[in-house]
């Protein structure tokens, strides 16, 4: 099942906004003002990012605390754990502090939890470090809410937080609490990915004390920060950039080695690239085995073992793809009609792997359009499980207010986990449909997807060559543009892969053009694409090589059609 889009298209650029971009093509105009960019100096600095969009580190609150203990610590000659998370966010972020403050001589321990240890901090992992001799731990992606079952951390053990999560008002006593989110802050780019936030703290330390940065950090920046989805808008986008440039002459062996493996050579990397062939192997890791794996190849400078970690990662990321198919199946069969038409879907099978339970709530929610609440049982008596929501309605909202027939929920506004009793699952289900029906009475469900820009493509092209990759990078704030192009010829059509995506060959009615063009997941309209067809699509390199009276650079992925007027 396809839900129809209602195709939402921009307000021209004002007069003003004209006059002050008129260096530039009219479909890149449109671009810029559709961002928010009216201005010929903002437009430099999108177009340009650099260094004025980087913020001063002792900017963030609790910085200044973090370096005077950190001092502390190597004057002291002490052990430092590192603490981070089991998704790619955390896991560059810990990379990015243990190379960062071995380079100023401490020794550091990094700790990666497991999936079945859950998010955050835990007591039995922070004595592990005691025991081990660390009296500072340092977090990467995590720490906010403390210890996630309220215990305080061991007797002579000091913690230090870097995170990124939007916190409450009553703070943990800890040395510092790095986080550009806090309600004291004024920091200029607030929605630093957790990653981001540790290197501030590196940046920090470095400046504090004279010293260079060491080489590639920005490439773990680049990483976690894409796979996170945070904005790429201001510092993250001066950071992802510089990041992204570092990364193509990269000296890990390992991202070198899983991008080859990908068929993403560093050479050309982009966003993209991450976002959907490096991440999900990375986090591959910490949904079915553990994140060290992920953790490693990305620290070692050995060429066999990161070949060997690579591998395993990919291998894992194949396991990870059919799991998800094999769970989403189970569960679209426990599904009824109603399930389906409800404000809300809240659905489960036994034995899924944690893993990958949040990946289904994702498939149904972008084929259902609806918040999406998918649990699993292990036959313990308790049900654990993740959810997936659309902007209209909050997923972390909806578990504080269903909090009494939870045991342990966290997250945010579009997606959250939580567990719960099995007896409580009726009561449960009846209290997200309420919450659902209520948040989501009167509003349109029908998705939009937002247009730049419309015209032929051989004109949107012409009129974006010189400028399309400095449009770049693309991905949470700065979306790949989608543009319109009517009337075109539907030369031929053909299913492929399992029969879910759609390959055409399409022709501008004017010029003639043709173009090679994929529709993914869009298989089941192939009986729509007939004769002439309008589509909604965003340009991409064209594999295929140039052919006669063909772009020999691009081709259209088709993000929806339908038949021409």
């Amino acid at each position: 099942m396809t839900v129809q889009r209602r195709w939402a298209f921009p307000d021209p650029p004002s007069p003003q906004a004209r006059e002050a971009l008129t260096a530039f093509p009219q479909t890149l105009q449109q671009l810029l003002v559709n961002r928010g960019i009216e201005t010929a100096d903002a437009a430099d600095l999108f177009l340009r990012p650099d260094e004025r969009l980087a913020g001063n580190p002792t900017d963030i609150p609790g910085m200044d605390a973090a370096v005077h203990r950190i001092r502390q610590a190597m004057f002291g000659s002490e052990k430092i754990g590192i603490y981070g998370d089991f998704d790619s966010d955390g896991v560059t972020g810990a990379a990015l502090l243990c190379e960062a403050l071995s380079n100023v001589g401490l020794s550091v321990t990094p700790y990666i939890p497991s999936r079945a240890e859950g998010h955050g901090m835990n007591r039995a992992a922070l004595k592990t470090l005691r025991d081990d001799g660390c009296t500072l731990v340092i977090t990467a992606d995590c720490g906010v809410g403390g210890v996630n079952d309220g215990v305080a951390p061991p007797k002579g053990m000091d913690i230090i937080v870097t995170d990124h999560h939007l916190p409450g008002d009553d703070l943990p006593d800890f040395a510092a609490i790095v986080n550009p989110m806090r309600r004291d802050s004024a920091y200029p780019s607030p929605k630093l990915a957790g990653v981001g936030v540790a290197f501030k703290l590196a940046q920090a330390i470095h400046q504090e004390l004279g010293k260079e940065l060491p080489d590639g950090l920005l490439e773990l920046v680049a990483l976690g920060t894409v796979a996170d989805v945070s904005p790429l808008v201001d510092e993250n986008r001066y950071l992802v950039t510089e990041g992204l440039t570092g990364m193509r002459d990269s000296q890990r062996p390992g991202l070198r080695i899983l991008a080859s493996i990908a068929r993403r050579p560093l050479a050309r990397i982009t966003s993209g690239d991450i976002a959907f062939q490096i991440a999900p192997r990375l986090n591959a890791a910490g949904r079915l085995t553990h994140a060290n794996d992920a953790l490693n190849l990305l620290s070692t400078h050995d060429e066999d073992e990161a070949r060997t970690l690579a591998i395993h990662l990919d291998e894992l990321n194949q396991r990870r793809r059919e799991l998800t198919e094999e769970a989403y199946k189970r569960v679209r069969e426990r599904m009824t009609d109603d399930d389906t038409t409800a404000p809300v879907i809240v659905a489960g099978a036994p034995d899924i792997p944690a893993g990958i339970v949040g990946l289904v709530a994702g498939r149904l929610t972008e084929e259902f359009y609806r918040p999406s609440f998918v649990y699993s049982t292990y036959g313990d008596g308790l049900l654990r499980g993740s959810a997936r929501s659309i902007e209209e309605f909050d997923v972390e909202g909806a578990l504080k207010q269903s909090a009494d027939l939870l045991t342990r929920f966290g997250g945010h506004h579009r997606a959250a986990g939580f567990s719960a009793l099995e007896s409580n699952l009726p009561a449960f289900r009846d209290r997200l449909h309420e919450l659902a029906a209520k948040a989501l009475d009167g509003i349109d469900l029908t998705p939009t997807l937002t247009i730049d820009a419309e015209g032929a493509p051989s004109r949107l092209a012409a009129d974006l060559t010189s400028h399309m990759d400095k449009l770049e990078p693309y991905g949470e704030g700065n979306r790949n543009p989608v543009f319109v192009a009517r009337g075109l010829r539907v030369n031929s059509t053909r299913r492929v892969g399992d029969g879910s995506h759609l390959r055409l060959s399409l022709a501008e009615p004017q010029s003639g053009m043709e173009w090679n063009a994929i529709a993914f997941r869009l298989g089941e309209k192939a009986g729509e694409a007939r004769r002439e067809i309008d589509i909604a699509f965003q340009f991409q390199e064209n594999d295929g090589g140039p052919k006669a009276n063909r772009s020999p650079a691009l081709e259209l992925n088709v993000q929806d059609f339908r038949p021409s007027a």
